[in-house]
């Protein structure tokens, strides 16, 4: 398991050291279009395809063909569509509903014999997983990976830095020559299922300053090796509206209560005001009141505009006490 294990991530580190044309980041259920250049007069009449990369060989997701002596210059497989525009010699590759799954290494190719392929161009696709949350509130993140091969490698959740690369939160280990899948640390937790082969991360109580990016990996210290990419949002809980007061006055001559210089004929009907006091979230043992009082009508200083009586209401609240009913 150690010998193949340590194959494998050669072959990671090789497709990451490789140069690639283009290395594009989308977030999981976004859409990717690439556009692929090639000679018209050497392969406008060549079948092209869109491979993705594996263990060195390029599996085709979608490819143009010849039927009955027509080309078929456009054709649709899964998620994948392949358009092979041959007046502009440019092949358009385009995948919709973005998967971390989807995440790795692509070929725009064209074909030469049967099944003979060369690259035209060469595509690193980084899909992460996006997440809003709320102060105080939990995240939790699925992680699944292939079990024949890595199903006893330890995993880990780090985030991701510029100074550090990845600093580790958490990870499975090794314990007395036995798989320890199951780790917490602070406010983050992995689970790794080995029987799914799905690594389940959770991080309890989130703050603001969790904000940023993460990555759920496998673990040879002290390399890590991405297996999703997480971006995660973390926003403040707003603040608790305690007390509100509404004024609402409705007089064509209202302008002149506050200030009987100006002309009344500018200022526009039906005037509302509205005023909000806001304070911070109280105490759960507080009690509860709730106080509506109508005041007596509004006394408008004499003007020699028409007027309308005015009405104030007060509502303050409170939460409920430890078992106390509404």
């Amino acid at each position: 398991m150690e010998l193949r294990f340590l194959l494998l991530l050669l072959c990671i580190s090789g497709f990451e050291a490789q140069e690639f044309d283009a290395v594009v980041s989308r977030a999981e259920g976004q859409r990717l279009i690439v556009e692929c250049h090639y000679n018209y007069w050497d392969y406008s009449a060549t079948p092209k395809t869109w491979c993705q990369l594996r263990d060195e060989k390029c599996f085709p997701l979608v490819s143009t063909s010849y039927t009955s002596d027509r080309y078929q210059n456009k054709v649709t497989s899964g998620r994948a569509t392949i358009e092979d525009d041959t007046g502009n010699a440019i092949v358009t590759i385009t995948m919709e509903k973005l998967q971390v799954q989807d995440s790795g290494v692509y070929w725009c190719a064209r074909y030469y014999l049967p099944s003979t392929m060369y690259p035209l161009k060469t595509i690193k696709l980084d899909v992460s997983k996006e997440y809003d949350a709320i102060e105080g509130q939990s995240l939790s993140v699925q992680c699944p990976y292939n079990i024949q091969d890595y199903k006893g490698v330890k995993k880990a959740w780090c985030r991701s830095t510029v100074q550090k690369g990845c600093d580790v939160l958490v990870n499975t280990g090794h314990r007395s020559y036995r798989y320890q899948n199951w780790a917490q640390k602070g406010r983050a937790r992995i689970h790794d299922d080995t029987q799914t082969g799905i690594v389940t991360i959770t991080m309890e109580n989130l703050q603001a300053d969790d904000a940023g990016v993460y990555w759920c990996a496998y673990y040879k210290p002290p390399r890590l090796y991405r297996i999703i990419e997480v971006k995660l949002a973390v926003t403040k809980a707003l603040l608790s509206l305690r007390s509100v007061f509404f004024f609402c006055a409705q007089s064509q001559g209202f302008s002149n209560v506050y200030d009987p210089k100006d002309n009344k004929q500018e200022m526009p009907q039906d005037l509302k005001y509205a005023t909000l006091a806001f304070k911070s979230r109280p105490s759960p043992r507080e009690s509860v009141y709730a106080n509506i009082t109508p005041s007596r009508a509004l006394e408008i200083p004499h003007t020699r505009s028409p007027t309308e009586p005015v009405e104030y209401a007060s509502i303050s609240l409170k939460p409920l006490a430890s078992g106390a009913k509404s």
